[in-house]
């Protein structure tokens, strides 16, 4: 039975917690029985369900999670009480009523959708009472307040609506998603104090004040916002994960209280300096490709200092004040001498002291600084294979 593999790149645009690395199965000409073999951890992900008259059969699998891509004909009635999460991509699906799935968690519906009638498209959403996660996308000039209070704790409503006054009332939401949304204000986010997660990428905003107020925030991605106005996110203290890739940032100074920071993406920004990120120490993930760094000292010093007389090598690796480091990545033409190296992986009598991986890419290295690295796992290996002599001969005498 041939398998044919499939990468839908598009649900990336929707909500990446639902973007599963798990292989998409075209179901066309799969019977129930060779179908329920791709089950994998309570997980069944099908595509194109055009040719299939009947899917009913799906009400007797044992699943809590159902991935439905490319269905062209009309989804009938399903009625799984094990269901606890269900995404429809690229489906025709006119009333959420033929869904009987009593225990459903989360849904997550987009693109090319058939509603016979968007009112009560949204909603029959009243119907799921245990629901608590909804994502959108790809549905036009859609109408917040036909959404049923549902105690939602995580709502996502991608390239939908340019008006947001009424997600205040969403009082229980923690996991905001209004990514691709073009010329929205954010006023009305001011009020959603009780926001942990926000992601507006892709929304063409300038102007971020309203989020200064948003102090539980601890997750923000700002990706693809050009010429944005960073400084209220100094406000937000409690800010973890950071992502302001492709902003056209020049300046990084707003960030200093950030101390909490763990992971940062500046990635595609026109940054200079890193200076202002010298006292986040907890930044453990620094993505800064496509910069133009000129100074990565605030993060470490590569030293190789001579052998000392008593034929001692070191090699010294100093990350200062940022201990937390696991993974620091640079796609710049470094000027700093100390940093112009390729890899330090080669270096294997260092393996069980390296601590950190450095990775720093599509460097111009002098070359004759690059030929000393390069020379470099060779002349230790030599300087340790003359120790061992050394310690031989001690002992023989």
């Amino acid at each position: 039975m041939d398998l044919t593999e499939s990468q839908d790149s598009s649900i990336d645009n929707l909500d990446s917690d639902y973007n599963s690395q798990q292989n998409v199965y075209d179901s066309s000409d799969l019977l129930p029985d060779q179908l329920r073999n791709q089950i994998q951890d309570n997980k069944l992900i099908v595509e194109n369900f055009n040719q299939m008259k009947d899917i009913e059969f799906l009400n007797n699998f044992d699943i809590e999670e159902l991935d439905i891509y490319d269905c062209k004909q009309i989804i009938p009635k399903l009625n799984n009480q094990k269901i606890k999460k269900l995404i429809l991509h690229h489906c025709q699906i006119k009333c959420l009523n033929e869904l009987q799935l009593p225990n459903l968690e989360a849904l997550c519906i987009s693109d090319e959708l058939e509603y016979e009638n968007g009112n009560s498209f949204l909603q029959s959403l009243s119907q799921f009472k245990k629901l608590k996660e909804f994502i959108i996308s790809g549905y036009r000039d859609l109408d917040l307040q036909l959404i049923p209070d549902l105690q939602l704790t995580k709502l996502g409503i991608s390239g939908n609506v340019s008006n947001i006054e009424q997600l205040t009332q969403f009082s229980q939401v923690t996991d905001l998603v209004l990514m691709d949304n073009q010329d929205i204000d954010l006023q009305p986010l001011s009020k959603m104090i009780q926001l942990t997660k926000l992601n507006l990428q892709n929304c063409s905003l300038k102007n971020v004040e309203p989020l200064k107020y948003l102090v539980k925030l601890t997750e923000l991605y700002l990706t693809g916002n050009e010429n944005i106005q960073i400084f209220p996110l100094q406000y937000l203290k409690q800010l973890q994960i950071l992502d302001l890739e492709g902003c056209d940032l020049i300046d990084l100074t707003y960030l200093k209280p950030l101390t909490n920071l763990t992971e940062l993406n500046i990635f595609q920004n026109r940054i200079i300096y890193l200076q202002p990120l010298a006292n986040l120490t907890k930044i453990m993930n620094l993505q800064a490709d496509s910069n133009k760094i000129i100074d990565t000292s605030v993060f470490f010093n590569i030293e190789i200092p001579d052998l000392s007389s008593q034929m001692q090598y070191q090699f010294q690796i100093n990350f200062q004040e940022q201990p937390n480091i696991q993974e620091i990545t640079f796609a710049n033409q470094l000027r700093d001498i100390n940093t112009q190296i390729d890899s330090l992986s080669n270096i294997r009598v260092l393996h069980s002291k390296l601590k950190y991986k450095i990775t720093l890419e599509h460097k111009k290295v002098d070359k004759y600084v690059q030929q000393i690295f390069q020379n470099l796992s060779q002349f230790v290996s030599q300087v340790t294979s003359l120790f061992q002599q050394i310690s031989l001969f001690q002992h023989t005498q």
